[in-house]
């Protein structure tokens, strides 16, 4: 995948947990529906995870 060429118009940025760290690109792809549903019930997915979208504001301690 070529990203210079492109414009991102979305993007999940996670943690570096063990959790994470462990999955292969593929595994994202495939479950991006069900952690961003999960960001909604479980803490662990809305503490270390952040959606971005393009036309959207975001808090800088929301990076943190």
């Amino acid at each position: 995948m070529i990203l210079s060429s492109q414009e991102l118009e979305k993007v999940l940025i996670c943690s570096i947990t063990p959790y994470f760290l462990e999955k292969e690109v593929l595994w994202f792809e495939q479950n991006l529906h069900k952690i961003l549903e999960a960001r909604k019930t479980q803490a662990f997915f809305e503490d270390n995870t952040l959606y971005c979208e393009t036309e959207q504001e975001y808090n800088f301690s929301q990076f943190l």
